[in-house]
C-alpha cells in the first residue's frame, strides 16, 4: 500500500492511498441494484482511496474514508467497465 499524507487546518489529517491484493473469494455481494452477484477468486485488484482523520488531544477520534468500490466491482467482473449502456440496470 502506498500513501500520501497531507495535514490540514482544524486538527484534521487527510491521506490519499492506493491498495490492492488478490481476491481469495468466494464472496457474494447481495446489496447491488441488480440483486446479488458472485465473484470468482484469483483476480488481482488495485484501487485508491482517501481518508480524513480528526485529531483531538493527540488521538484519532473520527475517521471518514472513501475508496473506489466501483473499480473493485469492475475488476471482479461484477459490473461492466466503462460506460453503461442506456436502459441497463447500471445506467
Amino acid at each position: 500500500m502506498s500513501r500520501r499524507t497531507r495535514s490540514s487546518p482544524a486538527n484534521y489529517v487527510v491521506g490519499q492511498w492506493e491498495g490492492g491484493g488478490t481476491h481469495a473469494g468466494p464472496i457474494t455481494f447481495d446489496d447491488l441494484p441488480i440483486g446479488s452477484a458472485s465473484a470468482a477468486p484469483g483476480k488481482t485488484l488495485r484501487f485508491t482511496g482517501k481518508t480524513v482523520l480528526e485529531v483531538q488531544n493527540g488521538l484519532f477520534v473520527e475517521e471518514l474514508g472513501l475508496d473506489d468500490g466501483v473499480k473493485v466491482l469492475q475488476q471482479l467482473g461484477i459490473i461492466p467497465a466503462g460506460r453503461c449502456p442506456p436502459g441497463s440496470a447500471w445506467h
